[in-house]
């Protein structure tokens, strides 16, 4: 099932590579503290979701075929 941990999502591991980008923003959750470390981990879905290498695939496109 795609969106699992470990899973992929277009060609690419979703869930680890997110927070391995969290980690060098913020470092790791213990570090940084739950709250900041979430909200970093958020910061950095949003800019996945908005800024993808395939900009079809962007949230929000309006050039994705129907």
């Amino acid at each position: 099932m795609v969106g699992c941990v470990g899973e992929t999502l277009g060609g690419g591991v979703v869930v680890p590579a997110l927070v391995a980008r969290t980690d060098a923003k913020v470092g790791n959750a213990s570090e940084a503290g739950q709250a900041a470390w979430l909200d970093a981990f958020f910061d950095v879905r949003i800019d996945d979701l908005t800024n993808p290498a395939n900009s079809v695939t962007a949230f929000g496109s309006t050039s994705i075929i129907r």
